[in-house]
């Protein structure tokens, strides 16, 4: 048994607060962090803040009897660090079914149901003005409630939603405590009403499995680790609807915060009984248990944490009468053939987090090597200095020296670093550019058309896109900002609408679109048009899917599980706004197609997988354990995905020709199991499993291409635990020769091959997660090839790992 302390998560009841006007005296209530709102009305639902139990209030008015609630005239929002810290909840990891230390609750299931007033007697002592408050309980209830519930069992739901003045004297308050308290007989005094509570919710019908969203204004990020089994047994209250991270009163866009994204399975809507009828609450049971899937960190001190619930194999909550379902009916046997397995975040996680991979990935033909063995191919590496938390980062000839550059932006001090090479594959000058907000993600392209290279930075903070202009100079100019929707976090480049300037298209977190702004010929843009891109997208990618040589776009949304396909039409003319439903018009895209993926899908590639010269995708479902490839019709649609098993929680994927017969093959990094998948293409748009080949601990990236200069792709994988980039020289038929390790900076995370110097080899590029740093491996021995390798990987990196890049070159012995 091995048990964190983790006093936040005590999961009581989160909606509105009432101001504590009477709390001046109270302890307890001083030591609590208040964030106010001035707004006398209940706050619409996409604007609470989801505090994830710290000890949450509601607002309200109402005169209870001979006392006036003055506190319940206005909303207010508290955040509760305090309360929390003394009745900390206990983050279990269950380990070979070990029980857990809080005993279940059982022993309520044997009480009477009684009415609310009779449940409600044993509290008079604990709970001040309780009959007061169940009066106004029952006065509020309709005579019909809903969901065939009695007067009693409705009113005992209102009763827990409403706010006492000093939220730490409310019902849901005390009872929550009680719940996570460690001795079960202080809870014993809440049976009666734990019974008709539970019996009314557990009457509600379950909601259909979906995510849900809590919040806290502190980072326990370290209290999550994926593959973490937790027990919430406090209840929970949750939003359908993604919080608005931005707003200053919530969870603002400063200091520690952790947002909870949720699969839920047994949830119940308590609207229809709740105090606050307009606010869509769901409301999860006691003892529910939960595996930690993912984090990532898509802004600074903002940790977004993704959470599955399952059904235990123990009882943790008796259900309140015989024949109850505290689960849907078909949820054990569902489970029963699913894994929850731990996806293991690259440069975060969950997300989800996602990391999505945009890769153009060409056919190298050549000749079967002969056998090769590399000895001692580096010598010591050269360290450059980079900024604070980089998060996205592109190379490109940025100077027009013939030689590649690398710019990366960095989130922590809000800086674009453009580092330029020289022929020796070198990085000795780097000039520093300011950005926006929290810059997360860069993109490159000639938006003037004076033959040099501009770029363009998504500020997920901020809200815009900073465009720095190439100056003839070498450098660029100062920024110019463009405004966009609510959390800007991947960008691409092209031209969407064939006027000859590029375009640039943004991805949305917070608002579930996607962003366009159309190019100028001066290197400027328009304001930017918003098409609908499902739930939470976190990566966009463009290409000619459907093959009539207009650019489409592809989007990875993280919280429907599903990829959006919006197909480009290509024409100048455009009217504002634009109609998705209209597929005839002059717009310029059409309305997103959506295409169920499985869970958790982290990356998304495309390529020719079945040679019809279209393009097609490869999804990677993590928490599904499996691959789902899309294989694109000729009216620029999608086939329904066919998967393919892989190893335990499948992060990243590279594809390439590696068996020499013309077909792309797929090769797939399994987290878990420590190995890689190999599947080799039929040229018809299927795979067959082939071989598994063992890696190094915790594998996090992969990426493929000619690295021993021998016309055959060849294999590196980086692993994040031992902090090493393995090499697999490839044998031509599809097989791959003994791995070849060597140290990286700390937990790499990341790879990628380029030609930083011009001299026809290809050199590796590792992010590592622990070090902020560049390191470059010089090689020891030059050599050259009769053929230019055309085929370069193009990669946008969405890197929520706090990483940078460490080079390195190849040679061959």
């Amino acid at each position: 048994m091995v048990q964190v302390d983790d006093s936040a998560i005590a999961f009581d009841h989160s909606i509105h607060q009432n101001k504590l006007d009477d709390a001046q005296n109270d302890e307890e209530a001083n030591n609590q962090q208040q964030i106010m709102s001035n707004n006398s009305s209940q706050l619409p639902l996409r604007e609470l803040p989801w505090n994830l139990n710290e000890e949450e209030n509601i607002p309200g008015k109402k005169h209870l009897g001979d006392s006036t609630v003055n506190s319940m005239s206005k909303n207010y929002r508290v955040v509760d660090t305090a309360a929390a810290e003394e009745n900390p909840q206990t983050t279990q990891k269950i380990v070979n079914n070990d029980n857990i230390s809080l005993e279940p609750i059982v022993e309520y299931a044997q009480e009477p149901l009684l009415p609310l007033a009779e449940a409600c007697a044993p509290l008079i002592d604990i709970i001040d003005d309780i009959l007061t408050y169940v009066q106004l309980a029952l006065d509020e209830t309709p005579d019909e409630p809903a969901n065939g519930l009695t007067v009693d069992e409705s009113a005992s739901i209102r009763l827990y939603t409403i706010e006492w003045p000093g939220f730490h004297r409310s019902l849901y308050s005390k009872l929550n405590r009680a719940l996570k308290a460690a001795n079960r007989e202080e809870l014993r005094p809440y049976f009666k009403y734990l019974k008709l509570l539970l019996t009314a919710v557990v009457k509600l019908p379950c909601v259909s499995r979906m995510t849900i969203w809590r919040g806290v204004t502190k980072d326990y990020s370290a209290n999550f680790p994926p593959g973490e089994l937790v027990t919430w047994w406090t209840f929970s209250s949750c939003t359908t609807t993604m919080p608005v991270l931005e707003n200053n009163l919530y969870l603002g866009t400063t200091g520690p915060r952790t947002l909870f994204s949720i699969e839920a399975i047994n949830g119940r809507s308590i609207q229809a009984h709740s105090h606050f009828a307009k606010e869509d609450e769901i409301l999860l049971l006691p003892g529910t248990r939960m595996e930690v899937q993912s984090q990532m960190i898509p802004a600074t001190d903002l940790h977004i944490i993704h959470i599955r619930q399952i059904v235990p194999n123990e009882v943790l909550l008796e259900p309140p009468f015989e024949g109850a379902y505290l689960y849907p009916k078909n949820t054990r046997k569902w489970y029963q053939k699913k894994r929850f397995l731990l996806p293991m975040f690259l440069l975060t996680v969950i997300a989800l987090v996602a990391i999505i991979l945009g890769s153009v990935l060409g056919t190298i033909l050549g000749k079967k090597a002969p056998k090769y063995i590399c000895t001692h191919p580096y010598i010591s590496p050269m360290s450059y200095d980079i900024g604070d938390i980089p998060m996205s980062a592109i190379f490109g000839d940025f100077n027009n020296d013939g030689i590649q550059d690398l710019a990366e932006v960095n989130q922590g001090d809000n800086t674009m670093h453009v580092l330029f090479g020289t022929d020796k594959g070198t990085f000795p000058i780097a000039t520093t550019y300011r950005t926006g907000v929290d810059p997360i993600s860069i993109t490159s392209g000639d938006f003037n058309h004076d033959n040099l290279l501009d770029l363009a930075v998504a500020n997920f903070d901020e809200d815009t896109v900073s465009v720095l202009l190439g100056d003839h100079k070498g450098g660029f100019t100062t920024q110019t900002k463009y405004e966009t929707k609510d959390k800007p976090i991947s960008i691409t480049s092209s031209d969407f609408n064939k006027d000859g300037y590029l375009d640039i298209a943004v991805a949305i977190f917070s608002d579930s679109t996607i962003s366009v702004l159309f190019g100028c010929d001066n290197g400027t843009f328009s304001k930017p048009i918003s098409y609908s891109a499902g739930g939470v997208p976190v990566f966009i990618i463009s290409g000619d899917f459907n093959n009539d040589t207009n650019i489409d776009l592809a989007v990875a949304n993280i919280a429907e599980n599903t990829t959006n396909i919006l197909l480009g039409y290509g024409t100048e003319s455009f009217q504002a706004p634009l109609k998705f439903n209209t597929g005839t018009r002059n717009g310029i895209f059409q309305a997103g197609i959506v295409y169920p993926v499985g869970h958790n899908p982290r990356v998304i590639i495309s390529g020719d997988f079945n040679n019809d010269k279209r393009l097609d995708l490869v999804v990677v479902n993590s928490d599904d354990n499996n691959i789902g490839v899309f294989i694109a019709d000729r009216n620029g649609f999608f086939q329904s995905q066919v998967t393919y098993t892989t190893g335990k929680s499948p992060i990243s994927i590279t594809s390439g020709d590696f068996n020499n017969d013309k077909n792309l093959d797929l090769v797939v990094v399994n987290n878990l199991d420590n190995n890689i998948s190999i599947f080799l293409g039929n040229g018809h748009g299927s795979f067959q499993a082939t071989n598994m080949y063992n890696t190094g601990n915790a594998p996090s990236c992969i990426t493929s291409d000619d690295l021993n200069n021998d016309k055959v792709l060849d294999l590196a994988v980086t692993n994040f635990n031992d902090s090493t980039v393995m090499m697999m020289f490839g044998n031509g038929d599809g097989t791959f020769r003994s791995p070849i390790s060597h140290e990286t900076g700390k937990k790499p995370s990341y790879v990628i091959s380029v030609d930083l110097n011009q001299d026809g080899r290809k050199d590796l590029v590792v992010t590592n997660f622990g070090s902020n740093t560049i390191i470059i491996f010089q090689k020891k021995v030059i050599y050259s090839w009769n053929t230019y390798p055309e085929d370069i990987l193009a990669v946008c990196l969405l890197a929520y790992d706090n990483c940078l890049f460490k080079l390195q070159e190849f040679k061959r012995n």
